[in-house]
């Protein structure tokens, strides 16, 4: 059965300015392919083809693209998964058996110096999350609840 048009609501105007400023400084490419939506405060990015959700209970309704907070987006942990260091404009690659993919996955701010924003966190080229960068530390967003005990 086709689609039905209009299945998810259209990215309001100020979320859509707010998500491509953002892009804009932070990506080197679009890697969202799809539409576009808001829901329960974050952005979605909806797979072409997507059937009717209707009458059923759902986490997300596509991948979650960005999280809304008032004048800004921060991007989604899911985001980062999808995103190669080349697609972004500020990335940070450790060596796998370093202490500092420890520490970024225990929550744990990093010295990093380099330009300021939002950066993605590789080991070895294979993308773990996002920090962002201020004053030559990459402060952690590693969400909270996939973090490392303390040891």
């Amino acid at each position: 059965r086709p689609p039905r048009p209009g299945l998810f609501p259209a990215l309001p105007g100020r979320a859509r300015t707010l998500l491509r400023a953002w892009m804009e400084t932070s990506l080197n490419e679009n890697p969202l392919q799809g539409s576009l939506t808001l829901w329960k405060g974050r952005i979605y990015c909806v797979p072409p083809g997507m059937p009717s959700l209707a009458g059923l209970r759902v986490l997300h309704p596509g991948l979650p693209a960005a999280n809304l907070r008032p004048g800004r987006v921060e991007p989604a942990h899911a985001l980062a998964h999808i995103l190669h260091p080349r697609q972004v404009r500020r990335s940070l690659s450790l060596a796998a058996d370093s202490a500092a993919v420890q520490a970024y996955l225990r929550g744990e701010a990093l010295p990093s110096a380099g330009e300021a924003g939002w950066t993605l966190v590789c080991v070895d080229e294979f993308p773990l999350g996002w920090g962002k960068r201020a004053g030559g530390a990459l402060k952690n967003r590693y969400p909270r609840g996939l973090r490392w005990p303390l040891r």
